[in-house]
C-alpha cells in the first residue's frame, strides 16, 4: 500500500467525502475515487466501511 493510499484511507476513515479529500491532497475527486477503488480491490472491500474496518486491521 503506497503512502498516498494510507492517507486517503485515514482521511476516509474520519468520515471525509471523496470532495473533501481531493481538496485537503490538492487531487481532483477523479483521482481519489481511483485511490479508493484500488483500495477496495486490494482489500477486498465491498463498500467503505469494510474498507475502513480491514485497514485498520492492517494499521
Amino acid at each position: 500500500m503506497s503512502k498516498r493510499e494510507k492517507e486517503v484511507l485515514t482521511y476516509l476513515s474520519e468520515g471525509l467525502s471523496t470532495s473533501e479529500i481531493s481538496d485537503l491532497l490538492c487531487l481532483s475527486t477523479n483521482t481519489i475515487q481511483t485511490y479508493r477503488k484500488r483500495l477496495m480491490e486490494k482489500l477486498e472491500a465491498k463498500n467503505v466501511a469494510e474498507l475502513v474496518y480491514k485497514g485498520k486491521e492492517i494499521f
